[in-house]
């Protein structure tokens, strides 16, 4: 029975680690209608303001990209080069936090 509760803290643990990079993120971009930022799930692969009921910017429904790793990491560090003009109230992340929040959006799209 030890083990088992172990091994729950140890699931319960990595998944909390796993969303932590995140937690800036998932303040605006949520599954509510009326949230500031669209929702993060399903983001790698998706093309950019893909998803309706959101009101994207001009310069992200222009982009014709499709995220992926790459693009999101220079998106998250810094928006504005990758889109520039876009809404997004984010003045970007370090490279190292950028591939932290990267591998958890691609981590959390492999888990849903």
């Amino acid at each position: 029975m030890r083990w088992f509760l172990a091994l729950s803290l140890l699931l319960a643990s990595a998944a909390q680690a796993q969303e932590e990079p995140l937690a800036a993120c998932l303040a605006c971009h949520t599954e509510a209608a009326d949230a500031p930022g669209p929702s993060l799930n399903g983001i790698v692969g998706r093309p950019v303001a893909s998803l309706p009921n959101f009101r994207y910017s001009g310069p992200l429904r222009r982009s014709g990209i499709v995220w992926n790793e790459a693009n999101l990491r220079a998106f998250i560090t810094d928006p504005q080069s990758v889109a520039p003009g876009t809404r997004m109230p984010y003045a970007g992340a370090s490279p190292q936090e950028a591939a932290r929040i990267t591998a958890a959006l691609i981590a959390r799209g492999k888990s849903k």
